[in-house]
């Protein structure tokens, strides 16, 4: 199929698109099988936004009508440039891209059973990952609730306020982690390098002056 720009089809539907970034669909798929409770096709299905590309594939849909049904696929995204997502939604300023993996995914009854996902934030434009303060601030409310919101005004001034945009905001040496999950298991774990990871320290993102622990 020839690319299709989603945006301009959901105005033409009537419907609201913002809660999208501007994307563009590519679709290709030389075959596909139709059973009386299976569709499996052969190919791929691509996202551009972002500045980047997801692409999605191993695509297959099983046990179609019954109580649980299955769907299998594989997904790759690279180049998912911070900038832009600040640009469509306002998170803050940030510089870097977001790659990684969603691989031997399966979902049955609408639950994943199966996966395996990696998502890991790389340097872009800088040579390195920085956040401003108010991207920060947005990060750690989703991984902190409203525990951010119970700073004490004075910590939340420097930590995310005038003196943390005069040191140019937050430097990131690394941020990320994997999850893997199989018959009901979940491993999770972070991306320390070996010389952390040593010291019996995880962190989902670690930076000289801001630093994501995983608690257990």
């Amino acid at each position: 199929l020839e690319p299709l720009a989603l945006h301009p089809v959901l105005q033409k539907l009537c419907i609201d698109g913002s809660a999208i970034p501007p994307l563009t669909l590519r679709a290709d798929f030389p075959t596909i099988e139709f059973t009386q409770d299976s569709v499996d096709p052969t190919g791929s299905l691509s996202a551009e936004l972002l500045g980047g590309k997801v692409v999605i594939d191993e695509i297959g849909l099983f046990d179609l009508g019954t109580e649980v049904p299955e769907i299998d696929f594989n997904a790759e995204f690279n180049g998912l440039r911070l900038d832009e997502l600040n640009r469509w939604s306002g998170f803050g300023e940030m510089d870097g891209v977001l790659n990684g993996h969603g691989r031997d995914v399966t979902i049955q009854g609408w639950l994943p059973t199966h996966y395996d996902f990696r998502a890991e934030v790389k340097p872009f434009s800088r040579g390195k990952v920085v956040f401003s303060p108010e991207a920060m601030k947005n990060l750690v409310r989703i991984f902190a609730d409203d525990g951010i919101e119970r700073l004490p005004g004075v910590a939340d001034w420097l930590a995310f306020g005038w003196p943390s945009r005069m040191l140019g905001g937050y430097d990131v040496r690394y941020a990320g982690l994997s999850v893997f999950s199989n018959d009901g298991l979940i491993l999770l774990e972070t991306l320390d390098p070996p010389e952390i990871a040593a010291q019996g320290n995880h962190f989902f993102l670690y930076g000289p002056r801001f630093k994501m622990p995983l608690k257990s």
